[in-house]
């Protein structure tokens, strides 16, 4: 049984990541190494998923055992695996505290609740048990969410503004510098859709994304969405590296020059690239910790809609 979940899991992280040559084939076609960073999104995930699930069931048919044995431990290896990423995620940015906790407590639960009662041999016993595990990981996010809209340090300064970094808060205000030699400031873009990323050149990961933000930046009618590269210059080696990079991918939005590190601290940049969408109110509506791609940044971009 064992190796068969394991097979399962396995496949499942490889249609995931693979999946992405099905929706955007051109753009891993031109930067093989992309595949590093990107993935098929939600959309790759119902793949993978369905591609998992038949795989279980024709492992089960061909060496005839239990199906519902399989399926109750497949759901709790799922969990798992979500868990530990969301715990990964985490630490890399405790501000995630509120939406990626419960994950974590409920796969302990789960675990503990896998340990004392096996798996029964009709499908009530893992339909029960997931459904245990919805209701515990609904009950602890209502908790974990409570905790996480507690405001210190920088948080508690930006409240009392009226601001905030949390999804549906006025995004904090900031004025820099840019490559061309403008300033820009973030109120300025009032009644237009602002996708503010967080970059720099010694990332390979920010290194992948930005031609799909040039070309989503470039299919942008007038007026559109509009992309502020914020890169983070006191950790770059220099400007002009900075600006032989712009030149290399041929940007044709703005990028301030965080030459002080204060917007990123500002915004509790923990991890590069990392991306807020911000509708023309000045609202946060979304918030992503990775590298986009030309479909990501659509949706996101929707969202501020």
């Amino acid at each position: 049984m064992g190796e068969s979940v394991q097979t399962a899991l396995l496949l499942w992280v490889l249609v995931w990541k693979l999946s992405i040559l099905l929706w955007e084939p051109q753009s891993i076609l031109d930067d093989p190494v992309s595949l590093l960073y990107f993935s098929g999104g939600e959309k790759g995930a119902w793949l993978a998923s369905i591609v998992s699930g038949l795989y279980i069931i024709y492992a089960a048919e061909r060496r005839q055992l239990d199906r519902i044995l399989y399926s109750d431990s497949l759901l709790l290896a799922l969990l798992g695996g979500y868990a530990a990423y969301a715990a990964l995620m985490l630490l890399l940015d405790p501000r995630e505290l509120g939406s990626r906790l419960p994950s974590v407590i409920v796969v302990l639960a789960a675990a503990a609740l896998w340990l004392r009662y096996r798996p029964g041999s009709t499908l009530q016993s893992p339909l029960r048990r997931a459904a245990l595990l919805v209701t515990a990981f609904a009950l602890v996010s209502t908790v974990t969410g409570h905790l996480a809209d507690r405001t210190t340090g920088t948080d508690a300064v930006l409240a009392e503004a009226g601001v905030g970094l949390k999804t549906g808060q006025l995004a904090p205000d900031f004025e820099l510098g840019t490559l061309g030699g403008e300033s820009v400031k973030l109120s300025s873009y009032r009644g237009r859709t602002v996708i503010v990323n967080f970059w720099a050149t010694w990332c390979p990961p920010c290194r992948t994304e930005m031609p799909h933000m040039q070309a989503y930046h470039a299919a942008q009618p007038e007026g559109g969405p509009l992309i502020l590269a914020v890169n983070a210059t006191s950790t770059e080696v220099s400007e002009p590296v900075v600006s032989s990079w712009s030149e290399t991918w041929k940007l044709t939005f703005p990028v301030p020059l965080d030459k002080e590190g204060k917007v990123t601290e500002l915004f509790g940049i923990h991890s590069y690239p990392t991306t807020y969408v911000i509708d023309k109110d000045g609202i946060i509506r979304y918030k992503q910790a990775g590298p986009m791609t030309f479909e990501m940044l659509e949706d996101a971009a929707a969202k501020a809609e």
